[in-house]
């Protein structure tokens, strides 16, 4: 007769290591602050957050960022970031020091702000394009960023504009540590045709492989403006909303800042929305689902900013091809031209691809042409 044999104890659950959060960003009145939540090892999904001002709860502040309103001047900020896991107690790490005093809007209202120029969409607005040339691709004295990437210490903050550009995330690669967008030959343009004194201020808020009606395992992020409560989109982190906030902090900045354009280059990952579409039917509900979104985020950023220049960039045309889910957002971009007036259409241009990737990025070149475009479209737009 067998032994009886005993069943293994579980391990008890292993305590989770943690970091302190750092708080980010612009402190004056109108901006935005974000929260680095440190190190959670292993992950807690997802973190939960409470701000202070003098140690004061801000009631119902519980995302990574808060506004700082009139109340804030003078106030000092602290967050608590909490995370769960199953067995274990909540854990709780806050701050390990306050910040400096909010202040107010710093500038006067002499003229001499940034214009500032939004830049919106997946990777090649991102910019992924191989055959940086320092030569070429130079920083420019009065072309400035706000830092959008949100594990920077400078989140938040104006730095001078050089790619790679600091999206959502900064994108680089171990062999090539800068990758080139449109963004640079856009603002090194407007800055030439600027007034003197004033600057160019670039907003990077975009984030490769993200979509407007995408929602598979894949995505972490959505463009949907309005996601419906408790949809998948409704899930997800909404670069819509992280893109307002941007804006909206760079107009804070200065009472003369300017929003003068908005790039838009988007779109492939919603191409495959439509190719995983089971049916005919189902393709066409696709296409109109993309259109209805992207006509709503248009019609969203210019009713809070008013009628600027919406620059839809098009995607490398050897990528779109004969294939028919890219040919309809194509079709899409350019019937976007034909609904709104402050919409041009930028066409992609040819020939110049990274190599190795299917055609899907703009190279070096075919970046700075797209910068090239989408100013002469600006110009356009403008009459300028």
């Amino acid at each position: 007769t067998p032994e009886p044999t005993t069943p293994p104890v579980p391990a008890p659950p292993v305590a989770p290591t943690t970091t302190a959060p750092v708080v980010v960003g612009q402190l004056t009145v109108g901006s935005a602050v974000r929260a680095l939540p440190g190190t959670w090892t292993p992950t807690s999904s997802p973190l939960r957050y409470r701000w202070y001002l003098d140690g004061v709860t801000q009631v119902g502040e519980t995302g990574p960022t808060l506004r700082l309103g009139p109340a804030a001047l003078g106030a000092r900020i602290t967050v608590t970031v909490s995370g769960s896991w199953a067995g274990i107690a909540d854990v709780h790490r806050s701050t390990t020091r306050a910040t400096a005093p909010v202040t107010a809007v710093p500038g006067a209202a002499d003229g001499l702000g940034h214009d500032v120029v939004a830049i919106l969409g997946q990777s090649n607005a991102q910019g992924g394009g191989f055959g940086y040339d320092p030569a070429v691709d130079v920083p420019r004295e009065g072309v400035d960023q706000l830092v959008g990437d949100w594990q920077d210490a400078d989140w938040g903050r104006v730095v001078p504009a050089d790619d790679s550009l600091k999206h959502v995330t900064t994108w680089k690669m171990t062999d090539r540590p800068k990758l080139v967008g449109p963004g640079m030959t856009f603002g090194r343009a407007l800055l030439a045709d600027s007034q003197p004194g004033r600057r160019v201020l670039l907003v990077p808020a975009a984030q490769g492989s993200t979509a407007l009606t995408r929602v598979d395992a894949v995505q972490r992020f959505t463009w949907d403006p309005t996601p419906e409560p408790g949809s998948v989109e409704a899930g997800l982190t909404n670069l819509y909303a992280n893109a307002t906030t941007q804006i909206d902090n760079a107009l804070a900045l200065d009472p003369d800042n300017r929003l003068v354009a908005i790039i838009w280059a988007q779109g492939e990952s919603d191409a495959n929305a439509i190719a995983t579409a089971p049916t005919a039917e189902g393709r066409v509900a696709a296409k109109a689902k993309y259109a209805d979104r992207l006509l709503e985020l248009e019609t969203g950023l210019i009713t809070r900013y008013g009628a600027v220049p919406f620059l839809v960039g098009g995607m490398v045309p050897e990528w779109i091809g004969s294939n028919g889910p890219r040919q309809d957002i194509d079709a899409v971009h350019r019937d976007l031209e034909r609904l709104r007036p402050e919409v041009a259409y930028v066409p992609g241009v040819s020939g110049h691809a990274n190599e190795g990737e299917d055609f899907i990025h703009y190279d070096a070149v075919g970046a700075r042409m797209m910068g090239t475009g989408f100013y002469a479209a600006y110009l356009r737009q403008t009459a300028r």
